[in-house]
């Protein structure tokens, strides 16, 4: 049945192209051979690495798993306009010893190869690139991208991750209906990117930073709720950015401006309970402005319950 719907959409609502096509049990083989547009639907199973390098849909029937192996991603997308919806994707975490090892046995891996490339689920190198209804769980890094155009994560889940997913150099990321959890870093390290869409996430139980913008501009962050983590959501040297309807609690830090972020919007924003003992007995902030970020807009915002609600030093000026 979701074949014949998905036949039908394709074929009639789609690309003219586009043809529907059966991986069997060789999602590769099947990629090879596809043309540009082509939507693969993938039955139950777990299936090796694999590489996109055509504009093509993965579609996964009853959550088929992809799992990587060490610097082996489960994903490689080489191309642009690629989607892959409804997976389970398992990664490997940071285990620097057994990748100094995999490197001396297997010499000829390295060559032409980024040695300091983390243990990723998903690296993309194509722009337009999206995710939809799937889960990645256990990677050192979910999905990892440098210099990508366009980048979408919907619906979809990063559990287990030290960076649930990593931006650098990109434009045009909306990350949207996601939920983003016990990462040990990351929830989403977003570097020196622009044109950001962070909205209607669940953002909980990352050790260090749910939501990192360093570097960026013209992000939205609107209606994420962001909790149990060391710092919610931080602004690093970022501006021209709106911080919207977020709501913030068990933090150490709910929300920090820092390092010059300037020209921020951060309005109507809830601050509740944000206190860590376990990490300083007795302090917690709710919002804080520090180390010379000027000229921003700070209104409408509700702080309760937290050991101090907010906290302007260091600089920051208007």
């Amino acid at each position: 049945g979701l074949l014949a719907l998905l036949l039908f959409y394709y074929l009639f609502l789609g690309p003219a192209f586009a043809d529907l096509i059966q991986a069997g049990q060789d999602i590769q083989s099947a990629i090879d051979s596809a043309q540009a547009g082509d939507i693969i639907a993938v039955g139950p199973g777990t299936y090796r690495s694999i590489t996109i390098d055509r504009p093509l849909t993965l579609i996964g029937e009853g959550r088929p798993v992809l799992d990587a192996t060490l610097q082996n991603p489960a994903v490689v997308v080489k191309s642009d306009g690629v989607t892959i919806e409804g997976f389970e994707i398992y990664g490997v975490g940071k285990d620097t010893t057994a990748k100094f090892e995999y490197y001396m046995e297997n010499r000829e891996a390295a060559r032409g190869q980024r040695l300091d490339m983390p243990n990723s689920a998903i690296v993309v190198e194509g722009s337009g690139f999206a995710i939809k209804n799937s889960s990645i769980y256990r990677a050192q890094a979910g999905v990892y991208a440098l210099d990508t155009e366009g980048i979408t994560l919907q619906d979809s889940t990063l559990d287990g991750c030290d960076t649930g997913l990593f931006l650098r150099g990109g434009r045009g990321l909306n990350v949207s209906g996601c939920s983003i959890l016990n990462c040990r870093k990351y929830g989403l390290d977003i570097e020196w990117s622009s044109d950001i869409v962070v909205k209607n996430n669940r953002i909980i139980n990352n050790s260090n930073v749910g939501i990192l913008l360093r570097e960026g501009e013209w992000a939205e962050m609107d209606d994420n709720l962001i909790s149990e983590c060391a710092f919610g959501l931080s602004l690093w040297n970022a501006s021209y950015n709106q911080v919207r309807r977020n709501q913030l609690g068990h933090n150490y830090y709910g929300i920090l401006v820092t390092n010059g972020s300037s020209y921020n919007n951060i309005t109507d924003n809830l601050l509740i309970d944000n206190s860590r003992g376990e990490i300083i007995p007795g302090f917690g902030i709710g919002l804080s402005l520090q180390e010379n970020s000027s000229h921003n807009l700070v209104i409408g915002n509700v702080a309760r319950g937290n050991y101090n609600g907010l906290e302007i030093s260091k600089g920051c000026q208007f």
